[in-house]
C-alpha cells in the first residue's frame, strides 16, 4: 500500500517573483505591475499587446511604454526573426533576468530551481543594509524631485541623483536646487534644463546670484511663490494642498 502525490488545483495559482525585481527603484509601478502579470503565465505562454489591453484599463500606448521600460532595463529581450525575402518579422519580446547592479544572474534561485535557504547572518545583514540604502535614496530623490522646477526626464534624473549622492551630501544638493528653483520661479519651464543635466553638471556649485528681493515688486519676487513647511523646514509647501512632500508621505502611511 502506498500514497501517490497528485497535482493540486491550487498549485497552478501561485507565482514566484524575486523581491529585487518588484523593489527595483528604476522601474515605474506600471512596469512592475506588467512584469508581475507576465510572470503569472506558464513557461512558453505567448501574450499579445492586444490581449493585455483587453485584460486591463491601460491603453496600447501605456502598455507599449511599460514594455519599453522593461526592455531598457533587461527584463525583456527583443526576439525578431527574419521572414520571407530576408525581411524582419514583427518584433517579439522574451522575458529575461536582468544582470545589472544589485541583481543576481540566477534571480535569487539555486541551480536546482529551489529558492535559496539557510542564508548566513552576514548575507542577511548586507541585504538589509542595501534595502535601507535603497529606501533612503528613494526618499531623498523624492525630496529633490519635488523641488526641481522641471518635471521631465525623471528616470535619467533618478540615475544621476543616485550617482551624485555617492560623493555629495544631500544638504548640499538641496540647498543648490532650492536656490535654482527660486531663480526659475515664474519663468517658462520649457527652457529649464532637465534635472539629470543639472546634476551631472554639478550646477549647485555655480556662483549665480539671486536678484535682490528689495528691488522687485511682489509680483516679480520668487520668494512670494515659495514657503517652507513649519513642521519640516527643509521642505517646500505646495500652495494648492498646504502640505509639503514629507507631510503628504506621512499622511499616506497613516492612511495605509
Amino acid at each position: 500500500m502506498g500514497i501517490q502525490r497528485t497535482v493540486m488545483s491550487f498549485e497552478r495559482d501561485f507565482t514566484q517573483i524575486p523581491n529585487a525585481w518588484l523593489r527595483d527603484i528604476r522601474l515605474s509601478r506600471r512596469a512592475k505591475g506588467l512584469l508581475a502579470e507576465l510572470m503569472t503565465h506558464r513557461v512558453g505562454w505567448h501574450i499579445s499587446i492586444a490581449s493585455l489591453q483587453a485584460a486591463g484599463t491601460e491603453g496600447r500606448d501605456a502598455i507599449r511604454k511599460a514594455i519599453a521600460e522593461l526592455a531598457s532595463l533587461g527584463y525583456l529581450e527583443v526576439s525578431q526573426a527574419r521572414g520571407g525575402r530576408g525581411r524582419f518579422n514583427e518584433v517579439e519580446y522574451e522575458l529575461s533576468e536582468p544582470t545589472g547592479v544589485g541583481f543576481s544572474v540566477t534571480g535569487g534561485f539555486t541551480d536546482s530551481g529551489a529558492t535559496d535557504i539557510g542564508e548566513s547572518d552576514t548575507k542577511k545583514t548586507i541585504s538589509t543594509e542595501h534595502e535601507r540604502e535603497e529606501d533612503t535614496l528613494v526618499r531623498e530623490f523624492a525630496e529633490f524631485w519635488y523641488v526641481y522646477p522641471r518635471k521631465t526626464g525623471k528616470a535619467d534624473a533618478r540615475r544621476a541623483f543616485k550617482s551624485i549622492r555617492r560623493t555629495t551630501e544631500l544638504s548640499t544638493i538641496m540647498a543648490g536646487v532650492r536656490g535654482f528653483a527660486l531663480l526659475q520661479a515664474g519663468g517658462d519651464k520649457r527652457f529649464v534644463m532637465e534635472a539629470a543635466k543639472w546634476l551631472h553638471g554639478r550646477r549647485w556649485e555655480d556662483e549665480e546670484q539671486i536678484p535682490a528681493i528689495e528691488s522687485r515688486s511682489p509680483a516679480e519676487t520668487p520668494l512670494q511663490l515659495t514657503q517652507y513647511c513649519s513642521r519640516h523646514p527643509d521642505y517646500v509647501l505646495d500652495f494648492r494642498s498646504g502640505e509639503c512632500a514629507s507631510c503628504e508621505r506621512q499622511r499616506s502611511e497613516v492612511a495605509s
